[in-house]
């Protein structure tokens, strides 16, 4: 499992391909190597989970506000 350090590395590279991508750079390619487009809606989708990852491993395990029931009552 990733530390928090190493999901809040994650969400910052997502963030900065998002960006990328929004600002028109979907494609990179230089000699030999290049970089596949990317659907900046799956990167939005990505980001999201991982900030909910980050939250659930900065509570323990939970996401804030979420609180579990049992047997449908909510009392």
């Amino acid at each position: 499992m990733a530390t928090l350090t190493e999901l809040q590395e994650e969400l910052a590279q997502l963030k900065a391909t998002a960006k990328s991508v929004r600002d028109g750079g979907q494609g990179y390619g230089q000699g030999n190597r290049s970089l596949n487009r990317v659907d900046y809606g799956t990167l939005q989708k990505e980001i999201r989970d991982l900030e909910r990852r980050i939250e659930m491993a900065k509570n323990n395990g939970r996401l804030p506000g979420f609180h579990p029931v049992f047997g449908g009552n909510r009392g």
